[in-house]
């Protein structure tokens, strides 16, 4: 591994993340997400980081702050658009890294949305969770 840098720079907010470049509109539930990079999102004065993903803030043309409720629970993603693509950056509901970041985001309540693959991935699941009860429990 080569040094640089920014091995010796401490993030200013780290939390944990996963991260997609294959969502460029409002946050759903698909496939991409389902093979996310997981790991931290480090908080920088200029940048933000997920594994080897730096994204510069010059570099960011666009950002946006989506909430939701998720599974009873209140989540967040931030979505930057940047000159070489999109990144999104799905949030716990205790993490607040956007307090932290140096871009102006502008902010959107939404509702959770579903992709088709995700819609049907559900359904297929429905049946097989209630033979498996009815299997385990009730025959």
């Amino acid at each position: 591994m080569k040094w640089s840098h920014h091995m010796a720079e401490k993030p200013i907010y780290k939390c944990i993340t996963k991260g997609s470049r294959s969502e460029a509109s409002e946050p759903r539930a698909s496939f991409n997400w389902m093979v996310a990079r997981r790991g931290f999102l480090k908080v920088y004065p200029n940048r933000v980081e997920c594994g080897n993903w730096q994204v510069p803030y010059a570099d960011v043309k666009k950002a946006t702050l989506y909430r939701f409720r998720h599974m009873f629970m209140k989540a967040a993603v931030i979505h930057l658009e940047t000159t070489d693509g999109y990144y999104q950056f799905g949030l716990s509901p205790w993490a607040s890294p956007e307090a932290h970041i140096a871009l102006d985001f502008e902010e959107k309540e939404t509702a959770f949305k579903y992709s088709t693959f995700s819609i049907l991935l559900r359904l297929a699941l429905i049946p097989y969770v209630g033979f498996w009860v009815w299997y385990e429990f009730i025959r």
